[in-house]
């Protein structure tokens, strides 16, 4: 059984807006399906032919096994990550979670959770414009916000692990009470695909609530990946926020006695 399906776009951004069209139209997220994107760039050749073998197998009367996407894309397990996933990226997508909407899965007014996103955006943006370093795009996921920054050219995949030590600390200490960032960076990690319908919330009477992403922002930018972790870094020295890898549970005791502190 394939539970992962695969629909590959010669160029994301230009169909960025119409991406819901683009999978409702390929029959791949009817029926409460989630979609989902991969900040890393995938040598989709090694995906065709890893499918390919798939495929003969069955045909001369193979096992069919379960084939999930951790299989071909590869999730990052004891540090192995999957072949198919290039040496290269062009977004760094930081995911911001709302914590009452991600912990209790419960939207009564979609609206008002919106909003409470751009207020999330709205306490980071003048630290990136201080910067010099605004994303191009910030969604809202449906429980969150994600910022996507993306590169006018490819950049080393290291980014996206060295962005694991940089990014949860120094935004977590700038967001409010009731926010904080997920820690994705890992090379083989997938984010929920921009504009498209999140089916994990439910409504306060348990009615299933299909939440449309919207865009909350768009700047008509392209920045160095590295640059944006540079700037954050040097930003975070000079008030004293750690930098570093820490797990979760470590990474947020530190944003409480931040906050404290504050």
């Amino acid at each position: 059984m394939i539970k992962s399906e695969w629909v590959l776009l010669n160029d994301i951004e230009d169909k960025a807006r119409d991406i819901d069209k683009v999978l409702a139209k390929q029959n791949l997220i009817k029926g409460g399906k989630e979609a989902y994107v991969s900040m890393a760039i995938h040598g989709f050749e090694a995906v065709k032919k890893k499918l390919e073998k798939l495929r003969e197998s069955v045909e001369e009367g193979g096992k069919v096994r379960k084939l999930g996407l951790e299989n071909v894309q590869g999730e990052a397990k004891g540090g192995k990550v999957h072949p198919t996933v290039s040496n290269y990226t062009l977004t760094l997508v930081v995911d911001v979670d709302i914590e009452a909407v991600h912990k209790l899965k419960v939207v009564e007014d979609v609206d008002k959770v919106f909003e409470k996103a751009k207020e999330g955006w709205l306490a980071l943006k003048p630290v990136f414009e201080e910067l010099g370093v605004l994303p191009r795009y910030v969604f809202f996921t449906g429980g969150g916000l994600q910022l996507w920054f993306v590169a006018p050219k490819l950049e080393d995949i290291a980014v996206i692990d060295r962005a694991s030590g940089i990014v949860p600390n120094v935004l977590n200490a700038l967001l409010p009470e009731g926010f904080v960032v997920d820690n994705i960076f890992d090379r083989a990690r997938i984010v929920r695909a921009p504009l498209t319908v999140n089916h994990k919330y439910k409504a306060p009477n348990g009615a299933r609530v299909g939440v449309k992403g919207r865009l909350i922002e768009f700047n008509d930018v392209r920045v160095s990946l590295s640059e944006v972790l540079d700037k954050l870094e040097v930003y975070a020295k000079e008030r004293g926020y750690s930098v570093g890898r820490s797990g979760e549970g470590e990474r947020r005791s530190w944003v409480r006695e931040c906050q404290v502190c504050g």
